[in-house]
């Protein structure tokens, strides 16, 4: 990865848009890691080239592939306004996979915690709930909004709701 791929980012760049869903996830995947691990300074025209290739994945006919690539932006620049919106989309569409993922990510994705709190005090499914309070408890443990929809978790119907929101709150 780094300086030592970047002979292969325009093949990968070529393989992101020409060939099957798969290949066009794995080299979005592949893109993201380069451009993440290259040297700010030395490579700005091919992290750009990578931005731009991936930029085009987040309207990829395959769901996998535009999560891919906007986990990639999101490497690069983790302020990336599409890439963020397109997987607030997937989390919204109830696609829990990625909730656990950003729960994970570092620094903190701040900017899902509105989303988890609508999926947590709106979305019928108690499994994409459950997921949602522990995403909030995890991504945005200091935030006032994030607790008080925690707290109104906790007359949640669903028992594993209820702890998921006593859990985060730290109860």
């Amino acid at each position: 990865m780094g300086a030592d791929a970047a002979p292969a980012i325009p093949d990968l760049i070529a393989l992101s848009v020409n060939a099957g869903p798969e290949a066009r996830r794995l080299s979005s995947l592949a893109l993201g890691e380069i451009a993440a691990a290259l040297p700010n300074d030395e490579f700005a025209s091919e992290r750009a080239e990578i931005v731009d290739a991936l930029a085009n994945r987040l309207d990829d006919e395959e769901q996998s592939v535009r999560n891919t690539a906007a986990f990639g932006l999101l490497a690069i620049d983790p302020s990336h306004a599409a890439a963020q919106e397109n997987l607030q989309d997937a989390m919204r569409r109830g696609d829990g996979g990625i909730i656990d993922r950003l729960t994970k990510s570092r620094p903190p994705p701040i900017w899902a915690t509105p989303t988890l709190i609508d999926i947590l005090r709106e979305d019928p499914r108690p499994g994409l709930r459950r997921l949602a309070a522990v995403g909030l408890g995890e991504i945005a443990p200091d935030s006032e909004a994030a607790e008080a929809a925690l707290r109104d978790a906790l007359q949640d119907s669903d028992d594993r709701v209820r702890l998921a929101a006593r859990t985060a709150l730290g109860m």
